[in-house]
């Protein structure tokens, strides 16, 4: 194999390091969720309540995680502390989802490694059949018009 294509390449297994950099970063567990937080400030069912007529006056915050869920929208009220943490492993999901997107280009980029390098394979056997090498054409000069 020539030197430049082992350079990219990781040593005796033949996987490119870049896929193997990859496939170890996603290998690390993080806790993470598809899901999104938002604030909300609510209105309550009291009649003497400002809430209902002001919106100033409403309660909250109160944190409010989404999800979708067998084809359905789940949602769930959770405190600013927990919003916290469910915010950084939506960051993690996201980074994830990023990571993977990665890891298909580099395998991709090495499976089409692998059918060039076949592809080689079988144009050099090819032309020792036929034994010889290409040729390399030279452009001729153009004709110079003789006198008639």
């Amino acid at each position: 194999m020539p030197k430049d294509k082992e350079a990219g390449m990781a040593e005796d297994s033949g996987v490119p390091k870049e896929v193997e950099r990859l496939a170890a970063q996603l290998a690390q567990p993080r806790a993470m969720r598809r899901a999104s937080v938002s604030e909300r400030w609510m209105k309550c069912s009291k009649t003497a309540c400002g809430c209902g007529e002001q919106a100033e006056a409403r309660h909250g915050p109160y944190y409010s995680v989404t999800w979708a869920e067998a084809g359905q929208t789940r949602s769930r009220l959770v405190s600013a502390e927990q919003a916290a943490v469910v915010q950084q492993q939506i960051e993690a999901d996201r980074e994830f989802r990023k990571a993977i997107a990665a890891y298909r280009k580099a395998s991709e980029r090495w499976a089409d490694a692998q059918l060039a390098e076949i592809q080689d394979q079988a144009a050099s056997t090819e032309a020792a059949k036929k034994g010889g090498s290409k040729r390399r054409w030279r452009r001729r000069s153009a004709r110079k018009s003789g006198g008639s």
